[in-house]
Formats: C-alpha cells, sequence, structure tokens
C-alpha cells in the first residue's frame, strides 16, 4: 500500500495509473531493432505473497526485459529482512525508520527517470509531475489500451533525438526552460550514441560522472 501510494502521487496521466490495489502502465521496449510497445498492470496477491502480472500480448517477445524491469520497480530483488538486520540500529536515533520487509520504489525506464529529475529541478513534486503530464501528452505516441487511463506512451530518447531542432521551440510552450529543453535533448542523444548507459550493471559513479559532465547535470540531478 505504501508503495502505491508513492506511485500514486507520482504518476503521470495517460502513462501510469493506480487503483484498484495495482498499478499499470504503458511502455516501449526494444528487442533488437524491432520497437514493441504496449501496457502491463501489477497488483498484489496477499494470500501468496507474490505479484501478478497482467501484460499486452504484444511486449511477449519482451518478456524477460519487461519482467526484469518490474523486478526492478517493485524492488522484488532486495531482502528486506536481511537489509533490516543490516541497518536496523537506525532506530535508535529515529524510531521506526526502519521497518521490517519495507521495499523501496525503483525505476521502470531509465530515460523516464532521467527526464523527470530534469524536469524536477528546484521545483515540488507536484509542479514536476505537472511539466511530465505535458511533456509525454506532446512529444508521447497515442496508443489503444484497456484502461481509460492510459493513452500514451512516454516518448523515448531515440524520438527526442528526433524531434525538430531547435527543441526549446517544442517545449517552451509546455512551460519548459530552455535549459532543461537542452538537457534532455543532450541526455538523449547521449544515450542513443552509447555514450551514457544507464542500465543495472553500469558503475554508478562513473555513469554520475558522465553525466555532470552534460549541461545542466548538477551533483542532485545525477544522483
Amino acid at each position: 500500500d505504501e508503495m502505491l501510494t508513492f506511485l500514486s502521487g507520482r504518476a503521470i496521466p495517460g502513462i501510469e495509473g493506480v487503483g484498484d490495489g495495482g498499478y499499470c502502465r504503458t511502455v516501449t521496449v526494444k528487442r533488437g531493432q524491432e520497437v514493441l510497445r504496449g501496457w502491463f498492470r501489477v497488483r498484489n496477491e496477499p494470500e501468496k505473497s507474490c505479484l501478478a502480472v497482467t501484460l499486452d500480448t504484444n511486449l511477449l517477445p519482451a518478456l524477460s526485459k519487461l519482467l526484469a524491469r518490474i523486478r526492478v520497480l517493485f524492488d522484488v530483488n532486495c531482502e528486506p529482512y536481511e537489509i533490516y538486520k543490516r541497518i536496523s540500529a537506525l532506530n535508535d536515533r529515529l524510531p521506526e525508520a526502519v521497518v521490517p520487509g519495507l521495499r523501496l520504489p525503483g525505476c521502470f525506464d531509465p530515460f523516464e527517470m532521467s527526464v523527470r529529475a530534469v524536469l524536477g529541478q528546484q521545483i515540488t513534486v507536484k509542479a514536476a509531475r505537472t511539466l511530465a503530464i505535458r511533456f509525454a501528452a506532446v512529444c508521447g505516441q497515442a496508443i489503444e489500451t484497456p484502461f481509460k487511463e492510459l493513452t500514451h506512451t512516454f516518448p523515448t530518447y531515440q524520438e527526442i533525438v528526433n524531434i525538430p531542432r531547435p527543441i526549446e521551440d517544442r517545449l517552451g510552450p509546455l512551460g519548459i526552460s530552455g535549459a532543461r529543453a537542452r538537457s534532455i535533448l543532450v541526455l538523449a542523444e547521449a544515450l542513443a550514441d552509447g555514450s551514457i548507459t544507464l542500465t543495472q550493471h553500469d558503475d554508478p559513479e562513473e555513469e554520475m560522472k558522465k553525466l555532470r559532465a552534460l549541461p545542466g547535470f548538477g551533483s542532485w540531478t545525477a544522483h
């Protein structure tokens, strides 16, 4: 419930939805040279101590990649009780700071999360969410789903790279400053040419060093 509450407060309408004890979203995933688009829904099954995943048949060719991302999003790979044993001493300073079984919300799509970090620079979560909603609505692609709250996909870095220049002309009317628009573009270009790769297997310190070299990426945004 705490995980869903967190995701609900940050969900981008059209891209994500939280309700009826579950989370759903649209997806764009690459499999080789093929780009697959669709949706999935995750709900809790407490009696089985597991998450149940329902997904668009269009995404079946990328099932293993999709499930790996969902595991990261819901922190399924962690061992919460082992973590609790290691850091429970923090409760001596701040009671109930560490709760047994607690998992931390993760990231489903690195580029999407990076864009949201740029949009969230020096503003509130609510204001950053508003900018993300506008960005996704204008730059994303329409998609048909069985969920009324899912209407389009979040733009990929390839789609951002292909936006006609100057990018400020496209993103400026959305309330996104020129500096942030350029930061999003250079990040998309770096991901497209492979100079930055934000995967689970990368060295975080090395990738943050590369990010800080990009315009508009300070230490807060890189972290």
